[in-house]
C-alpha cells in the first residue's frame, strides 16, 4: 500500500522539481510559469490522481 502511493507520488515531485530548475535556469518566463501551473493543477494533476486509481 505505503509503495503505491510513493510510486504514484515520484512523477509529480519529480515534475515540480523539473519545473522549478527551468524556472531557475530562465528557461520560462512568468506568463509561462503561470499557464503551466494552471496546466498542471487543473488537468494533469487530476487526471493523474485518478489514473492512479
Amino acid at each position: 500500500m505505503l509503495s503505491t502511493l510513493i510510486f504514484a507520488l515520484i512523477p509529480i515531485f519529480v515534475t515540480i522539481d523539473l519545473g522549478y530548475l527551468a524556472a531557475r535556469r530562465g528557461i520560462f518566463n512568468d506568463q509561462d510559469s503561470k499557464k503551466f501551473v494552471k496546466l498542471v493543477l487543473n488537468f494533469m494533476l487530476p487526471l493523474h490522481v485518478f489514473g492512479g486509481l
